[in-house]
């Protein structure tokens, strides 16, 4: 019997899906504040997204800096997108991180607007 527990905990472990997972690493600024996070799938992403919206709604000024930069670009693309629908503003901001873009967030409570630059 311990040999078929010992066989069954060998089983439970699920290593293939962190060896699997896409892990990426982005780091944020908070009104200047730099931060780091580790994000390995798509809650973590969205429990992100939500807390980097959470603080625009608040006023603070948001950058979500990607993990994919390429040193010695010297021309800036920037790329701004505006919309009043949150999840919109999500989606689009974590599509130009993972383009390796550079992504300010800002919310205007007079508007219900989002913008999101992207910049690379």
């Amino acid at each position: 019997m311990a040999a078929g527990c010992q066989k069954e905990d060998i089983v439970s472990m699920e290593p293939a899906v962190i060896e699997n997972a896409t892990v990426q690493s982005v780091g944020y600024s908070v009104n200047g504040i730099l931060g780091y996070a580790t994000l390995v799938n798509d809650s973590d992403w969205g429990a992100f997204l939500d807390r980097m919206m959470a603080l625009a709604h608040q006023g603070y000024n948001v950058v979500v800096y990607s993990g994919n930069r390429t040193a010695g670009a010297s021309t800036k693309e920037v790329v701004t997108f505006t919309t009043n629908d949150e999840d919109e503003a999500k989606a689009w901001a974590k599509d130009m991180i993972n383009q390796g873009y550079d992504v300010y967030i800002t919310y205007d409570s007079k508007t219900g607007i989002y913008t999101c630059t992207a910049v690379k």
